[in-house]
């Protein structure tokens, strides 16, 4: 897109520069004017739209007397609140330019927009699909809205089984020509092949959910009146309730309890993971206590809080604790998965090292000290590939993973630290046996905001316990002190500090933590242990630190009297 994206950005810049902005008629290089512009390309650094800006800027703005400000990354969402508030008050003041869905745009009204038809001759317009010119005109033909970008929605339809279907049935394409036929067309597929082929492949249709549903042989959605059963983006009475009144598909739910209960029967082992993102109930109960009968879901709760955090400057992250913590308050209402999936690592979101804020050691650190962080809090993991490379730049689709960081030393350490990391979990029962219970899980720090610190024990059932101390701040802790379960030792098994997976080595518990009769947090006993910046640690207990037994006094003696 940049070679042309940059002449199109660059004409409409020109275009409102030559527009009289500031009621400068001419240009002048020793005296530029200043356009405002607000984009929804990219919320951090690496933003295309912004690469093209300054580049702008740099070349032609510089020469001509132009510059452009971004003063507003968002959403289209936002920006289509804000042109609303614009209508409603004419105070508000409007950017130069801006990027927006066409309709929010021409609701603006033509006196607010410039009319592209000025500005372009027939011939460079004829240069553009002509459908996407036509989106953006108003009904007297004014070009209110210039597509610098745009997406093609496709349905592609099974011709091989359409023709042998046309054949046997005499429906024909002609039959396609309506929503309503082919929704027909469809339901009568399906039967036609008893379910065993595909109707159509689609790449985000309009109306995906109800052609995916008809072509596996749910009934008609679309009602006489044009209305449709979901209230999914729809007011009160454009929608029809089920049979029971309410809003659920009641076919969907029935076909989710089916497939995995069959599912289970071939197979008792086999795994059924939902990524399911609203607050639906009992996703991973049993279908027999009125769940939907998977084994997991993935928990998007936690991957939102946690991207939030670790994006956030140390300094800030006190403000926001219970990004770490609030996961534990519905932790086992569901049978979780952690998923950092590519769905994190794309889309302008930064690979999972991107996220963190400072240079790259504390990038790294960082990494480190949440890779134990969601290794040890409870639910399944799910990561995905590039982290362990230390792989800077997010995911691209297109390529192979960046296997030439491991010429660097810190990225081979950082490959050694998940190898490292991820036998480690595979051998201690106590972070895996328990996920789903509070039984494998006690807070004992939960609070220390100041600190970007918690601390918690995990437990296996069958006796062993480890105690995890995760601090997200830079600051190290040499005697951070709290109560603890009553062990007499404390053994350091694991420490993101290791020289060997890019620490310094000098924030380690290098003899054992012995549990001393001091309470703390609202315990008997405590230990105090050192707490790598940016870094985690692991400590094994053993034996059982018995109560200190009270000191008999002497009795009193009787004066006489």
């Amino acid at each position: 897109m940049k070679k042309q994206g940059y002449a199109i950005l660059m004409a409409v810049i020109m275009i409102f520069a030559l527009t009289g902005c500031g009621n400068k008629s001419l240009l002048s290089a020793k005296e530029p004017v200043e356009l405002t512009m607000w984009h929804v390309y990219g919320e951090q650094a690496g933003s295309p739209m912004d690469t093209l800006v300054e580049e702008f800027n740099r070349t032609v703005g510089k020469e001509k007397g132009v510059r452009v400000k971004v003063t507003e990354l968002s959403s289209a969402a936002k920006i289509s609140g804000f042109l609303l508030e614009t209508q409603r008050d004419s105070a508000q003041e409007m950017p130069d330019l801006f990027t927006c869905h066409i309709a929010d745009a021409i609701a603006l009204g033509e006196d607010n927009l410039l009319d592209w038809n000025d500005w372009f001759t027939e011939q460079e317009q004829s240069e553009f699909v002509s459908g996407f010119l036509t989106d953006g005109k108003a009904d007297d033909g004014k070009l209110l809205v210039f597509p610098l970008s745009k997406s093609t929605q496709l349905l592609m339809l099974n011709g091989t089984g359409f023709a042998r279907f046309s054949e046997a049935t005499g429906v024909s394409y002609d039959d396609l020509s309506t929503w309503e036929g082919f929704y027909d067309v469809a339901g009568r597929f399906y039967d036609w092949t008893n379910g065993t082929e595909p109707f159509c492949a689609m790449d985000y249709p309009i109306r995906a959910v109800e052609l995916n549903a008809l072509e596996h042989g749910a009934e008609d959605f679309y009602t006489e009146d044009g209305w449709y059963d979901f209230d999914y983006g729809r007011e009160a009475g454009e929608w029809m309730p089920n049979k029971n009144g309410g809003h659920e598909n009641l076919e969907a739910i029935d076909f989710l309890r089916a497939l995995n209960t069959a599912a289970f029967a071939i197979d008792p082992n086999v795994m059924m993971v939902a990524e399911e993102s609203t607050a639906w109930p009992l996703v991973t109960y049993p279908v027999s206590d009125g769940g939907l009968g998977f084994n997991l879901k993935w928990n998007m709760g936690w991957m939102n809080d946690m991207c939030h955090y670790l994006k956030l400057d140390p300094w800030f992250r006190q403000f926001h604790h219970k990004d770490l913590t609030f996961s534990l308050m519905y932790a086992f209402s569901e049978n979780f998965v952690l998923p950092i999936s590519h769905d994190e690592v794309v889309y302008m979101k930064g690979s999972l090292r991107g996220k963190m804020p400072g240079d790259e050691w504390r990038q790294l650190a960082g990494v480190r000290s949440f890779m134990v962080y969601m290794l040890t809090h409870p639910g399944k993991k799910l990561t995905f590939m590039g982290a362990e490379l230390g792989q800077w730049h997010e995911w691209d689709f297109a390529g192979q993973l960046d296997w030439y960081l491991l010429e660097n030393d810190a990225n081979r350490r950082m490959q050694d630290f998940f190898r490292a990391v991820n036998r480690y979990y595979l051998t201690n029962p106590a972070l895996w046996r328990i996920d789903f219970d509070w039984a494998g899980f006690e807070w004992l720090v939960a609070d220390d905001n100041e600190d970007n610190t918690v601390v918690f024990v995990r437990r296996d059932g069958a006796g062993e316990e480890l105690l995890v101390a995760v601090n997200f701040s830079p600051n190290g802790y040499r005697d951070y002190r709290f109560g603890v379960p009553p062990r007499k030792t404390w053994r350091e098994e694991l420490s993101t500090d290791d020289t060997a997976f890019g620490g310094t080595g000098e924030w380690r518990n290098e003899k054992p933590v012995r549990t001393q009769a001091i309470p703390s947090h609202g315990r008997e006993q405590s230990i105090a242990i050192t707490i790598p910046p940016l870094g985690a640690v692991i400590l094994r207990g053993a034996g059982e630190y018995k109560k200190p037994k009270a000191k008999k006094s002497k009795a009193r003696e009787e004066l006489p009297a």
